[in-house]
């Protein structure tokens, strides 16, 4: 390749340059059959491939450590159930699906752009090709850059260690994240009185959030966390654009920040649902789960 004339191309015209180095560079556009194999784990480059067209490669493989990491933690704590860690691939492996066709969507667009012979002409044909150039180039990288629903609207459905509550999905959106509480969906971001965000409550272990005076006393939910280790905290809310932001009473935030419950009373038992989203219920109990 003639990589001089390919930066004339590109430009436009003949600009003054020096050729340090040109290298072969191929697109990747993978995704690892399977995440798990035995006691081995996959995750970042490892497990998915995408082009720099978004710049998603960084995110996803954090997003993957910070699924991966609460649940070998828990395995070797003692308190995590065998489903916890099989469902690092149910649960990661479509994010890398959407994100590397996404990738693989921009990268083609741009290579599919037209190009405009006249664009670099002093006449009226080049102000239109430039202008046309320029618009095709807004409409394409809008998604390239704008990207907080792909960065912030993963939402973990299907999840064997979430309790469904029947609500529906929202649509899936590239630019724009629609804050929810939808079991699955990262907990949303608030600032809390002493400054703080919502945030900053998770990482350590399960939280379960009481929003507003009148969230439902968690008696059992403390009772059924203690009995089976798991390390737990309660922090009551009483901010009401925070109460109005989680849309329930009650929330229980998994360690890494993602939504395992929600609901406005507790539940009629907690050991139940507190077995589920640590991994240990067996595989008859999740089918009945899923069907309610």
């Amino acid at each position: 390749m003639d990589a001089s004339a390919f930066i004339a191309g590109v430009v436009g015209k003949p600009v003054p340059h020096q050729v340090v180095s040109a290298l072969r560079w191929v697109a990747r556009d993978l995704v690892a059959d399977k995440y798990q194999g035995g006691r081995v784990f996959l995750a970042g480059d490892a497990a998915h491939q995408n082009t720099p067209s978004g710049g998603f490669g960084l995110n996803t493989g954090m997003g993957d450590a910070a699924n991966l990491g609460w649940k070998l933690a828990a395995a070797v704590a003692g308190w995590g159930g065998d489903t916890l860690l099989r469902s690092y691939e149910i649960e990661r492996k479509p994010v890398a699906e959407r994100i590397v066709k996404q990738a693989t969507g921009n990268f083609m667009r741009d290579r599919r752009r037209p190009s405009h012979p006249e664009i670099a002409e002093d006449s009226a044909e080049g102000a239109r090709a430039r202008r046309e150039m320029g618009e095709a180039i807004i409409a394409s990288q809008s998604k390239v850059y704008l990207t907080d629903g792909t960065a912030l609207g993963n939402v973990y459905d299907p999840s064997p260690i979430c309790w469904p509550d029947g609500s529906p999905p929202a649509p899936q959106s590239i630019m724009e994240y629609r804050p929810t509480t939808r079991p699955g969906a990262r907990a949303p971001h608030a600032r809390l009185p002493d400054g703080r965000s919502t945030l900053d409550l998770f990482g350590r272990g399960f939280v379960l959030l009481r929003l507003g005076d009148e969230a439902p006393d968690p008696g059992a939910f403390e009772a059924a966390f203690a009995r089976r280790n798991v390390p737990f905290a309660v922090v009551p809310i009483a901010d009401p654009r925070i109460c109005e932001l989680y849309e329930r009473r009650l929330v229980l935030v998994r360690p890494d920040g993602h939504v395992a419950w929600r609901a406005d009373a507790e539940p009629a038992d907690a050991g139940a649902l507190i077995d589920t989203v640590r991994g240990q219920r067996n595989e008859v109990r999740q089918q009945k789960l899923g069907s309610h």
